[in-house]
C-alpha cells in the first residue's frame, strides 16, 4: 500500500488532466457513454483540448491576473500578478504551510511593484512571508518578481518536492512556493492565468483553459516564437494548490460517462503506452465514483483532475503527492503495474478525500489517519475492483499494512493527542496515520457495510456519501467529532463498539484488535518470520526526508562509509536489494554526493500473512467488499 509521501523531481514529465465537460453535470448519474475514441492532437498543433468560452471583457474584469514566463536558459520563471481595484494596504502572502517545517529556500527575487497610473507604491515586510503594498489609489497594481530554482543535487530533502524546476526539457511550478497571494481573498476569486512558453512547448495545470471570444483571440495566442496558454482558477485556494507542467507533451482527450473530459499529455518514456495510461486513470476513477452520492454536482476548481507522472531513470521508483484536484506520480523504469495503478488510485481518491472533503484547520493532525491512511485503504481495493489485480494481491498488501502497524513503535505508545507536537520530529510519529490509519479504514469497512440494491454497500462507501452530501455540498469542513457523528448513525447494528473504537482505537494507542477485525471478513491472520536483507543501519524521516538514524559499527552499512545523518537519496532502493549482492547506496553529506556500495547480510524479521477462512460456501465478506 502508499504508505507515506516522498520527495521527487522532475526529468520526464507526463501530465493527466481529467476537466469538466462544457456542460454541467446532471442531477442523475448520466448513462455510460463509450470511452474508447482518443482525440489526438497532431504534433506541430499543440493546442489545450476542450477549453471553457469566455468573453474578452470578462477575462479583462477578472481582479486577478497572472502571467508566468518561464526562461530556462537564464533557469528562472518571471512572474507579473495584476491585481485590479485592490485594498490599500495590500497584504500579500506566500501561503506555505510546509515552510515552517522543511526551512524551503526563498526563490523570490528582484521584486517590485508599481501602479498603471504611476502613482508611488511603498513596500514593506510586515512579519515573515508577509508583504504590504500600500498607494495612494490604485486602479491596478501589479507585482513583478523572479522565481529562480534552487541550485545543488537533486531530491537532498524531502523540501526538493516543491521547489521550482526549469530547464530544457521543461518547467514544474507549484503555486504555493511561487505565487504571492492576497492575504483577503474574498475580494479575489476568480483568476486568470497566462502562460508564456516556446512555441514547441504544451501547457498542463489542473486550472481551467479558456478560449477567449469577442476579439478573435484563443485560449492560446502563438506570438512568433513563444505561445500564451489561458487558464482560469476558479479562487485563491484553486491558484495556491496548483501545479503547472510545460514541454514537448504529447496530447490526448477523451469524453468520460460521468461528463468531465479526460485530456492526456505525456512526455518521456513511461512504462505503459500513452494510451494505457489514459485507460488505466479511466478505470480508477470510474470505480471511486461509488463513493460519490446520487446526483452529486462537482463544484468549481474539482471538475479537472491533473495527474502528473514524472518518469525518472531510477529502476522502479514510485512516489506521489497530491494538489487540489490533481495529484503527482513519480515514474521509475520497470515500474509494476499494480503498483503504478495502486498510487494513481491513492493520489485520484485524494480529489474526494482531501479537496472536495476537508478538514477543519485545527484537526489537520487530528484527521491524518483518515486523509491519508483511509485513502490508502480505499486505493488497493480500487486497483482490484477495476481489474487490475486479484483478491490475493489485496490480501498481500493487507498483510504489508499490518506488517507496518506493528513494527512501528508508535503504534502502542502514541495518543492522538501528542501527533501534532512529534510529527515533524519523530520519524515513527509521522508514519502513524498512514501505518494504523489503514487499518481503522479496514474496521469500518466491514462493521458499517449494508445490503444496498442487491449487492454489499461497504462501510466507507457509506461513509463518504453521508459525509460529501452533508458537509462537503454545505462547504463546510470536518473533524473526528463529525466522523464520529457520521459512524454513530451508520452503525446499524452496533458492530463497531462506537466508544471502544473512538476512544481506545482512534485517540488512544490501544492495539488494534486485528484478528477478530478479519475474521468477522473471512480472513485469518498468520504469523512467522522471514529471511530479509540487513544493512547494518536504521532509516529515519524527518521533515527534510530520509536519513540514515544510526549505524551498526558491526554491520555492512559501517564497512561501506555510511555515517549516521546521512541524507538517503532514494530510500526504497533498499526494497530492491539483495542478500549477498553489492548495491549502490546514494546519501549527501554537508551537501556532497556519495556512492557506497553495500553488500546486504541475511536478517530475519516478523513476516504477517493474510489467508481466507473456510466458510463452507458461503462468500466471505472482505470479497464483497472487493465486489
Amino acid at each position: 500500500m502508499h504508505v507515506a509521501p516522498r520527495p521527487h523531481i522532475p526529468v520526464l514529465l507526463c501530465a493527466l488532466l481529467i476537466g469538466c465537460a462544457t456542460s454541467p453535470p446532471t442531477a442523475q448519474p448520466p448513462a455510460e457513454v463509450p470511452t474508447d475514441g482518443i482525440i489526438e492532437v497532431p504534433r506541430g498543433e499543440l493546442r489545450p483540448l476542450n477549453p471553457q468560452r469566455m468573453p474578452s471583457a470578462a477575462w479583462d474584469e477578472l481582479q486577478l491576473r497572472v502571467r508566468l514566463e518561464p526562461d530556462p536558459v537564464a533557469n528562472q520563471i518571471r512572474v507579473e500578478a495584476t491585481f485590479v481595484e485592490p485594498p490599500s494596504p495590500l497584504r500579500l502572502l506566500l501561503p506555505n504551510r510546509w515552510s515552517e517545517h522543511l526551512k524551503l529556500k526563498r526563490s523570490l527575487r528582484d521584486m517590485t511593484a508599481a501602479c498603471a497610473s504611476g502613482a508611488p507604491v511603498e513596500m514593506r515586510s510586515d512579519a515573515p512571508g508577509e508583504l504590504a503594498l500600500t498607494h495612494g489609489g490604485c486602479g491596478e497594481l501589479t507585482v513583478s518578481y523572479r522565481v529562480v530554482p534552487p541550485h545543488g543535487p537533486a531530491r537532498t530533502s524531502h523540501a526538493a518536492r516543491y521547489e521550482p524546476r526549469i530547464d530544457i526539457q521543461g518547467l514544474l511550478l507549484y503555486g504555493q512556493v511561487s505565487l504571492l497571494l492576497p492575504s483577503e481573498a474574498r475580494q479575489f476569486q476568480r483568476s486568470g492565468v497566462e502562460v508564456v512558453v516556446s512555441s514547441d512547448w504544451a501547457v498542463a495545470t489542473n486550472w481551467t483553459p479558456v478560449r477567449l471570444e469577442g476579439s478573435g483571440v484563443a485560449a492560446l495566442e502563438p506570438m512568433a516564437t513563444r505561445t500564451v496558454w489561458r487558464f482560469v482558477a476558479d479562487d485563491m485556494g484553486h491558484l495556491f494548490d496548483s501545479v503547472v507542467v510545460a514541454g514537448p507533451l504529447r496530447l490526448y482527450g477523451r469524453q468520460l460517462a460521468d461528463g468531465r473530459f479526460l485530456q492526456v499529455a505525456c512526455q518521456g518514456e513511461l512504462p505503459l503506452a500513452d494510451e494505457e495510461m489514459m485507460e488505466l486513470a479511466t478505470r480508477l476513477v470510474r470505480d471511486q465514483r461509488r463513493y460519490l452520492p446520487r446526483g452529486w454536482h462537482w463544484p468549481a476548481g474539482t471538475r479537472r483532475l491533473s495527474m502528473i507522472a514524472l518518469g525518472v531513470n531510477v529502476d522502479g521508483r514510485l512516489e506521489g503527492g497530491g494538489r487540489r484536484g490533481g495529484f503527482l506520480v513519480e515514474v521509475g523504469r520497470g515500474a509494476p503495474t499494480r503498483e503504478l495503478a495502486e498510487l494513481v488510485a491513492h493520489e485520484a481518491f485524494h480529489v474526494v478525500n482531501g479537496h472536495l472533503l476537508v478538514h477543519h484547520p485545527s484537526a489537520e493532525y487530528d484527521t491524518l489517519w483518515f486523509k491519508e491512511g483511509v485513502t490508502t485503504y480505499i486505493a488497493a481495493q480500487t486497483v482490484v475492483r477495476a481489474g487490475l489485480a486479484d483478491e490475493g494481491w489485496f490480501r498481500a498488501r493487507l498483510a504489508e499494512a499490518i506488517s507496518a502497524y506493528y513494527s512501528n513503535p508508535a503504534s502502542l505508545k502514541m495518543p492522538l493527542a501528542e501527533l501534532p507536537e512529534r510529527f515533524w520530529s519523530d520519524t515513527n510519529a509521522r508514519r502513524l496515520p498512514y501505518d494504523k490509519g489503514a487499518l481503522l479504514g479496514a474496521m469500518l469497512d466491514g462493521a458499517l457495510a449494508a445490503p444496498g440494491g442487491g449487492q454489499v454497500e461497504s462501510g466507507l462507501e457509506r461513509i463518504f456519501k453521508s459525509l460529501l452530501a452533508e458537509v462537503a455540498a454545505k462547504g463546510q469542513t470536518y473533524d473526528n467529532t463529525t466522523l464520529q457523528s457520521v459512524t454513530r448513525r451508520l452503525d446499524d447494528h452496533g458492530e463497531l463498539a462506537q466508544e471502544t473504537f473512538w476512544s481506545r482505537y482512534v485517540s488512544g494507542a490501544d492495539a488494534l484488535p486485528l484478528r477478530s477485525v478479519l475474521q468477522q471478513q473471512g480472513l485469518h491472520l498468520m504469523q512467522g518470520t522471514v529471511q530479509v536483507p540487513w544493512f547494518g543501519f536504521q532509516v529515519g524521516f524527518d521533515a527534510a526526508g530520509a536519513y540514515v538514524a544510526g549505524v551498526d559499527p558491526r554491520g555492512p552499512a559501517a564497512r561501506a562509509g555510511v555515517h549516521p545523518g546521512d541524507r538517503l537519496l532514494d530510500e526504497r532502493a533498499l526494497r530492491r536489494a539483495r542478500i549477498g549482492q553489492p548495491f549502490r547506496l546514494q546519501v549527501t553529506r554537508g551537501g556532497s554526493l556519495i556512492r557506497a556500495t553495500v553488500t546486504p547480510e541475511p536478517g530475519r524479521r516478523t513476516d504477517y500473512r493474510v489467508n481466507p477462512l473456510g466458510l463452507d460456501g458461503r462468500r466471505p465478506r472482505y470479497l464483497q467488499l472487493l465486489r
